[in-house]
């Protein structure tokens, strides 16, 4: 998969990794603590799985839970993430300036209510937003 950036720039699907974003939830509802701890894992596990060096969050919009009754003190604060989570690794020619690199990558951090392809149209419309030349690095082959 290509995607040309807003910048002009064409950068391409290296490789994906997707889960549940709530696959570990044993018991209790989300909300903006556990949502906030959720995003930093995942941040760390993008790191680690694309054996990447910087990430990027593409800032995800909070949901509303169906069929919970916020009048409940132990619910009012419930509001979750959509259901996928995902991160790739994005690549691209080498970045402006850089003499050394043969490329550069960028691993990119998102969430979506269904597995992907395709990805998200709002998702997709913030990722073409990137400034690709300061938030991805070179690499050498």
């Amino acid at each position: 998969m290509n995607i040309k950036l807003n910048s002009g720039r064409e950068i391409y699907l290296e490789s994906i990794w997707q889960h549940q974003t709530y696959r570990s939830l044993i018991s209790g509802i989300p909300n903006d603590e556990m949502n906030q701890s959720y995003i930093e894992n995942n941040m760390r596990d993008a790191l680690e799985k694309m054996n990447a060096e910087c990430t990027y969050l593409v800032p995800p919009i909070f949901l509303e839970l169906e069929n919970i009754d916020k009048s409940i003190e132990e619910y009012k604060d419930a509001i979750r993430l959509p259901y996928i989570t995902c991160f790739a690794q994005f690549e691209s020619s080498v970045l402006d300036g850089d003499e050394r690199s043969h490329g550069s990558w960028l691993t990119i951090v998102w969430y979506q209510d269904d597995y992907s392809m395709p990805i998200d149209d709002v998702v997709l419309e913030h990722i073409k937003l990137i400034d690709w030349e300061s938030k991805a690095e070179g690499f050498e082959l």
